[in-house]
């Protein structure tokens, strides 16, 4: 599930559901549970420096692994 808004238009916006089918060190290729289009995700660098003597940086994917259960 995505975290962020990366591009709304192309349907890549925050809770969209995705099938991950290959994950590589600078990206990762998934599927759309919904439909059957294949995107690559990129992974986003934050960049902290107020109120330190160096900057810190943290690299991440904007996804999240979801569980889906039935009740």
């Amino acid at each position: 599930m995505f975290l962020r808004n990366l591009d709304v238009s192309s349907g890549m916006g925050n809770g969209t559901r995705l099938i991950i089918n290959k994950l590589k060190r600078k990206c990762v290729l998934c599927l759309f549970a919904i439909e059957s289009n294949n995107t690559l995700v990129q992974n986003i660098s934050c960049y902290k420096d107020k109120k330190l003597l160096f900057r810190l940086k943290r690299t991440q994917f904007p996804c999240r692994v979801m569980y889906p259960f039935m009740i």
